[in-house]
């Protein structure tokens, strides 16, 4: 499994929720199919920072791939609250933990 870390920052810390809320409407493959090829999504936020990573995970090489090149073309999600992305890192899951 491979982990496609975006960091987010720079915005304005009282308008991150609006940043969250484009991003949640991005979720649906049929607003967005470049995440369909995308197994789960999280998203970790430091409100007092507007910091925000967003986590999409990828069964494969093959589909992290092919979610990049489409996600990588995406635009910022709610650019008029100021942030940006300011890097996107992949990652390979050597280990993993969830409780049902």
């Amino acid at each position: 499994m491979f982990a496609r870390v975006v960091t987010y920052a720079g915005g304005d810390p009282t308008r991150v929720e609006e940043v969250i809320s484009a991003v949640r409407d991005r979720l649906d493959p049929e607003v967005t199919p470049a995440l369909g090829e995308a197994k789960a999504f999280w998203m970790l936020v430091d409100r007092q920072k507007a910091q925000i990573y967003g986590i999409s995970m990828f069964e494969d090489r093959d589909k992290l791939r092919r979610g990049m090149n489409a996600m990588d073309k995406l635009p910022d999600p709610a650019p008029e609250a100021g942030g940006r992305r300011v890097a996107v890192d992949v990652y390979e899951v050597a280990l993993a933990f969830e409780r049902e």
